[in-house]
């Protein structure tokens, strides 16, 4: 399977690139500077505009360039059998130079739940790069691998996923495009 495009739509585009690994690419723009906007408090944000989708957010441990983040998501379909779920992850910065800005998210063992019915999120690793073509314009490219291919076995699955990004990602396009 080579590149199975799940979802394209508002310039937000959702790749299956094997059973495992998925791409999501987007632009951010707005007429001021957005760089002040893509830093560690880039997950905070997407959690405020996504209220609906997200049961708790906490900041476990915070650092310069890192932070320990506990999310736990709302159980949105657990009349179709689909289990709550949650994330434990580091949440790392690292600027290689000043139109690049890369994050990386590793999961954290042990686990760290509040609600023992939720299950943890299969996913193995994730960079998310943001190149800015100049300060109004940024670049994200987002590649996620996950460790339950069985998982995305169904295209229902793949498309629930999708449409959830979707939501998030088009939030935040919103959401910045109109800050003045």
């Amino acid at each position: 399977m080579d590149n199975k495009i799940l979802l394209e739509r508002n310039g937000i585009k959702f790749i299956k690139v094997t059973a495992n690994k998925f791409n999501v690419t987007f632009v951010l723009e707005n007429s001021l500077d957005v760089r002040p906007l893509i830093n560690l408090n880039l997950l905070k944000l997407i959690h405020d505009l996504n209220p609906d989708l997200f049961e708790s957010f906490s900041v476990i441990n915070s650092g310069e360039n890192t932070q320990q983040i506990y999310m736990l998501f709302k159980d949105l379909f657990a009349e179709l059998g689909i289990p709550q779920y949650y994330y434990h992850f580091s949440f790392t910065i690292k600027h290689s130079d000043p139109s690049l800005i890369k994050f990386i998210i590793t999961p954290i063992d042990g686990e760290e739940k509040n609600n023992a019915a939720a299950l943890c999120v299969p996913l193995t690793s994730c960079e998310l790069t943001c190149v800015l073509q100049n300060n109004i314009v940024g670049l994200f490219n987002i590649d996620v691998e996950i460790n339950n291919t069985d998982l995305f076995n169904s295209a229902f699955f793949e498309k629930m996923v999708g449409m959830i990004l979707y939501k998030v990602i088009n939030r935040l396009k919103q959401f910045i495009s109109t800050i003045i």
